[in-house]
């Protein structure tokens, strides 16, 4: 007789084999199983098999909470006449979910190892976790320091950084306890690295947009390149996250990991929909990109001068026109301001 420990999802906690025919189950120590349940009695159910029929029963041995049988969305109550169980059917001992099967039940076929299982390791290390760390305050400083190196804030806006550190632990944590309560295997620092590394790459993208705009316009992809990398990075990690804290199956993991890629979508969507009526070409920005960075060439003072030209001389007649319009406009209003002053006097 094997009895497994279940959650309530159905998933195996525990496996006990018990040579015999016949099982008491309780919190008391002369029982055959004893389990760890405030709700349970010293002596609160009995499993016997019929090796004739191959069938297990159960009878309940007069529990303060009683035993049920959990079939489907069926619920059975046991009492002390022998109950039949039948396959797939849960035994409720107090809080405390189990299934009772024989040895000859099949078994599911193991799970092949992932590609990536050395790729996991390696991301779950310490010294992982310090370089991505110092990467992360590396990269904020810079950031800080490029937008206002003269600022008397420095040393406090520093300490963004080490915040950015804190939310990665936290997030690590949060996923530490799915895996426990799943009673999977715990990886903190597998979540913790992963989401320094996506920041990493946040930032790192953020401080070489003007860089790229300048050098290869086409690349940026008319500011979409920070969405699209965004929701790969973001899926890529999630799912990472759920296959290793979580019980879900491909398609869930997949869905699961698309929820923060779909909420960049909808932000893009939204942003799209109520454009600014104004945008300058090429983006403005008060960061100059420094000549060793500027990798498409300077631009000759003759060249500047004939492209503002140009510019001047494609712009100088809808200036004229809308002047015009407006001139038009002004003595309208005035005509009506006169002829609303005669009807006045008269």
């Amino acid at each position: 007789m094997i009895i497994q420990s279940i959650d309530r999802s159905g998933h195996v906690i525990a496996i006990q084999k018990y040579v015999g025919t016949r099982v008491d189950i309780g919190r008391g120590f002369s029982n055959q199983h004893i389990i760890n349940d405030p709700y349970a009695d010293g002596k609160h159910v009995r499993v016997e098999y019929d090796h004739q029929h191959e069938v297990f029963f159960v009878s309940d041995l007069e529990s303060a909470n009683g035993t049920t049988i959990l079939r489907g969305k069926q619920i059975i109550n046991v009492n002390a006449h022998p109950t039949p169980l039948q396959a797939g059917d849960t035994l409720v001992v107090g809080k405390t979910h189990m299934r009772i099967v024989t040895e000859h039940t099949p078994v599911p076929p193991p799970l092949r190892f992932s590609k990536f299982e050395e790729t996991y390791r390696l991301l779950g290390q310490w010294w992982v976790f310090i370089i991505a760390s110092i990467a992360v305050l590396s990269l904020n400083a810079w950031s800080i320091y490029i937008e206002a190196p003269f600022s008397e804030t420095l040393t406090k806006q520093y300490a963004e950084g080490i915040y950015v550190v804190l939310v990665a632990l936290g997030f690590a944590g949060v996923w530490s306890i799915a895996a426990k309560l799943q009673h999977l295997e715990v990886k903190f620092l597998l979540y913790a690295n992963l989401a320094l590394l996506a920041e990493s790459i946040f930032m790192l993208l953020d401080l070489s947009e003007w860089v790229i705009k300048f050098n290869m316009a086409w690349l940026w992809l008319n500011g979409y390149t920070p969405e699209l990398v965004a929701m790969a990075v973001l899926f890529v990690g999630l799912y990472i996250c759920a296959y290793q804290a979580t019980r879900l199956r491909l398609r869930g993991r997949i869905i699961f990991a698309s929820i923060a890629p779909a909420l960049i979508v909808l932000t893009t969507t939204m942003k799209l929909l109520d454009k600014d009526d104004f945008k300058s070409r090429p983006d403005y920005k008060m960061i100059v990109v420094a000549p060793s960075w500027q990798l498409r060439g300077s631009v000759t003072e003759d060249k500047f001068l004939a492209a503002t030209k140009k510019a001047y001389k494609e712009a100088a007649p809808i200036e004229k026109k809308m002047s015009g319009a407006k001139k038009e406009n002004l003595m309208e209003d005035d005509g009506e301001l006169g002829s609303g002053s005669v009807g006045v006097i008269e």
